[in-house]
């Protein structure tokens, strides 16, 4: 005699099949203090919309990048975000996208802002070995990440 599960079990196709999908909990967005105006909510909307159109829905920024944000004060809260951005959000966009940094300058805005408002940007001069890897073209923008602008300017 089978029991329930084996019978609900067996009796499953792979077309039956469920995932569990996770989605951005913007409520604990709500425990951050605004820095300078930045939008994070519709940040990470703006950024995850466009990883969608590019990749695939399967792949996105979730809340837990930026938990680390709360209860931090402005002046502190702006360079942990920076340090977000660098360390882990630029990394995720380098594996999602296998380091093009075409589409994740398109995933930032960098493509369309000014210069000093770009994270990745054009390196100005190349030397002869530069040119044998693609992302000698581009180079982290330090200064970037401590303008409010650089942030916004993802969305609006």
């Amino acid at each position: 005699m089978k029991s329930n599960i084996e019978e609900n079990y067996m009796g499953r196709r792979p077309e039956d099949s469920f995932e569990i999908e996770f989605k951005t909990n913007f409520n604990i967005l709500n425990e951050i203090n605004y820095i300078e105006d930045i939008d994070l909510k519709q940040l990470i909307k703006t950024i995850n919309k466009r990883i969608v159109s590019m990749y695939n829905r399967d792949h996105s920024i979730g809340h837990v990048y930026f938990a680390t944000l709360i209860n931090k004060k402005e002046l502190e809260a702006k360079e942990e975000l920076a340090n977000i951005f660098k360390k882990k959000i630029i990394p995720l966009l380098k594996r999602y996208f296998d380091n093009d940094f075409n589409k994740i300058r398109e995933i930032l805005s960098d493509d369309k802002k000014e210069e000093k408002y770009q994270f990745i940007k054009r390196r100005e001069s190349l030397s002869l070995n530069d040119l044998i890897e693609d992302d000698k073209f581009y180079e982290i923008n330090d200064s970037a990440f401590l303008y409010a602008c650089s942030y916004k300017k993802i969305y609006e």
